[in-house]
């Protein structure tokens, strides 16, 4: 059940922590970037460093597609990793522990490197922050509005735990704890939900500038309802879950889950009605097109997004990590609305 530890899990998962703490501790390969800070040298995050956020923006929820190796590119999935760091510094073979090491800034904090599994299934995920944890609280707790303790929600994979490092007092670690299969199944073999994940711009489970609190109870109950009932309803695996936001308004929003993951992600849309009757009021739902074989699904009404209504048919599909087809304001970087 969600929440609880497996019991044959935590063994291994405080070996792999430990052994994650002490590599990161080595000295660097020869393949890391020259210039690299020595032990012990805490690091403010200058105005020029790389911006991470399309890597780490959604660390805050632990729902990191793509990191991982595909064995099939020997790349990180993560585009942006693919792109900017596809070359590991250090790899621990023993633990399938690969870590990426960079210069860059997330948040206000400085970040030295990632960690991520060499295979899809693996404990730990994060980054290392060149601050002593002293330090990175107050900036993580003004960002996040928590200092991320740990507990419950980081043992379910659903939260990173923010720890010291025990190798280096001027650095401090963010890590996702991503539960082992079976972690997150009842005892009836389903997958019980075990985060969100927003993939624009937001702040903590609304889309930026967004009415709409998708970690809500509402929508929590209406996500583990559908994994629990409902068989997937597009592109193979992932449900289109409808959520009555205001339905005296008749106003859902919508959520896709992955069913293979429990990870959902919320359209960037505050909600979506039937098209205006004569009073300029909605007077029924819109409309939702979906199949589980289509690789894209259609809303065929009206969207609210960002104080305004749009009329119309309106098509999605989903890269595993981003929603693609029409765009919608809260898809745009903040600079660009």
């Amino acid at each position: 059940m969600q929440g609880m530890l497996h019991p044959v899990r935590r063994p291994r998962h405080v070996a792999l922590l430990a052994g994650l703490l002490a590599l990161a501790a080595c000295q660097r390969t020869s393949d890391a970037p020259t210039g690299a800070p020595a032990a012990g040298t805490p690091l403010a995050a200058p105005a020029t460093a790389t911006d991470l956020s399309p890597l780490l923006d959604a660390l805050p929820t632990c729902a990191l597609d793509g990191w991982y190796i595909d064995l099939q590119t020997d790349r990180p999935a993560h585009p942006w990793l693919a792109a900017n760091a596809p070359k590991p510094c250090k790899v621990d073979e023993e633990n399938e522990i690969a870590t990426f090491c960079m210069r860059g800034q997330w948040k206000g904090l400085p970040v030295e490197e990632v960690v991520l599994p060499t295979m899809t299934f693996v404990s730990f995920r994060g980054a290392k922050i060149g601050l002593p944890l002293e330090k990175a609280r107050p900036v993580v707790r003004q960002r996040f509005g928590q200092e991320f303790p740990g507990g419950a929600a980081y043992e379910a994979g659903r939260e990173p735990k923010l720890m010291a490092d025990p190798e280096d007092a001027q650095r401090s670690w963010l890590l996702c704890s991503t539960p082992e299969l079976g972690h997150d199944v009842d005892s009836g073999g389903s997958i019980s939900y075990s985060g969100m994940n927003l993939p624009y711009d937001h702040d903590g489970c609304s889309y930026r500038y967004s009415p709409v609190d998708f970690c809500d109870a509402p929508h929590r109950a209406a996500i583990e309802d559908a994994l629990q009932h409902q068989e997937p309803n597009f592109n193979q695996h992932y449900l289109l879950v409808q959520v009555d936001d205001r339905p005296e308004f008749f106003q859902r929003t919508l959520v896709l889950v992955d069913t293979r993951t429990g990870r959902a992600t919320p359209l960037p849309i505050d909600a979506f009605t039937g098209p205006a009757g004569k009073g300029g009021d909605a007077t029924g739902y819109g409309t939702l097109e979906t199949g589980v074989d289509q690789p894209q699904f259609c809303l065929d009404g009206a969207l609210l997004v960002y104080r305004v209504f749009e009329e119309g048919r309106f098509c999605f599909g989903f890269d595993g990590e981003r929603f693609t087809g029409h765009e919608t304001q809260y898809m745009q970087p903040m600079d660009d609305r």
